[in-house]
């Protein structure tokens, strides 16, 4: 019996320490591994959201990624000065905004934000879905029909190296599979960047559909907003100008505009704590019940193809 016992023993002493070598083995190596695909992925996050990628990020990456790193934080840094360059253009032409370092600090602060939002989505190549999303750029459109045109009918140009190059580094890092489905989920515009790295094609052409229908209902129902709140506030005779407008016009008309791409969008209008509030303030007409009859065209099938993307 004492000799089984002793037996049994030594398999158990053995057996962990072999357990014990590969453990120590192995463990440093996994977690080394995946720390990498870790910092992968927040580096393709990063390219996607058009930020320069520090190269404590990418050491640990082999050399030739490295470079292609290396060459896309130039070209990035290059690319949104010019384009700030065209928007500033723009701006001045339609507006009369003149940006110089004198005076920047002159200019309405609206003016500066649309600067500075368009330059950076004009690095995409579905440049004019994220600008029609946005609700600064969306409400600045007034009844200034030629700035709205740029925007509508912008395509980017001289870009083709840019853009073949950040096909290249994204090929070679994991994407965030859940990345589509939180931009829905707030009803984001999805950057090109990351559809075009998509492996299910069927899935990247529902995408660009979700995109154009959100982008371009987005646009309509900014507008709409802005009417609605210059009404609201009884400023609706005053010069119609979104650059230098009521502030209270621009942040509540985002609000209203916004939650129109959703079903529930009235419930969340009046379970809004700002938005539901002022709401709750207006007399006569309506009476805040106004956002019930908020609809767009072919929302139906809209809402249908969100459901079927957030299940993907």
């Amino acid at each position: 019996m004492k000799k089984y016992t002793v037996f049994a023993l030594l398999l158990i002493i053995i057996n962990g320490c072999i357990t014990f070598t590969m453990v120590q083995h192995f463990q440093p190596e996994t977690a080394k591994s995946l720390q990498t695909e870790q910092l992968s992925t927040e580096i393709s996050d990063k390219i996607i959201a058009r930020e320069i990628v520090d190269t404590s990020f990418i050491k640990d990456l082999d050399e030739d990624l490295q470079a292609k790193i290396a060459e896309y934080n130039t070209m990035t840094g290059v690319q949104k000065r010019n384009m700030a360059g065209v928007v500033m253009d723009e701006l001045k032409k339609h507006f009369g905004y003149v940006f110089t370092a004198s005076t920047f600090n002159d200019l309405p602060e609206q003016a500066r934000i649309i600067c500075e939002k368009a330059s950076t989505y004009m690095l995409y190549g579905n440049a004019r879905e994220l600008m029609l999303r946005d609700s600064d750029i969306a409400m600045s459109f007034g009844e200034n029909a030629d700035w709205k045109a740029f925007v509508m009918n912008y395509t980017h140009y001289e870009m083709d190296k840019y853009f073949s190059l950040i096909d290249e580094i994204m090929a070679q890092l994991p994407l965030n599979e859940d990345y589509h489905k939180d931009k829905i989920r707030n009803r984001q515009a999805i950057e090109d960047t990351y559809i075009n790295c998509l492996d299910d094609e069927k899935l990247a052409e529902k995408l660009r559909e979700y995109n154009k229908i959100t982008a371009e209902n987005h646009a309509i129902l900014a507008e709409n907003a802005v009417e609605t709140m210059r009404h609201f506030f009884c400023i609706e005779n005053e010069p119609y100008s979104h650059f230098d407008d009521n502030k209270n016009v621009r942040k509540y008309a985002a609000k209203v505009a916004e939650y129109s791409l959703y079903e529930e969008r009235a419930n969340m209008m009046y379970a809004d704590e700002e938005l539901g509030t002022l709401l709750s303030l207006e007399m006569g007409g309506s009476a805040g019940v106004w956002p019930r009859f908020i609809s767009f065209e072919g929302e139906a099938e809209y809402f249908k193809l969100v459901e079927e993307l957030l299940k993907y």
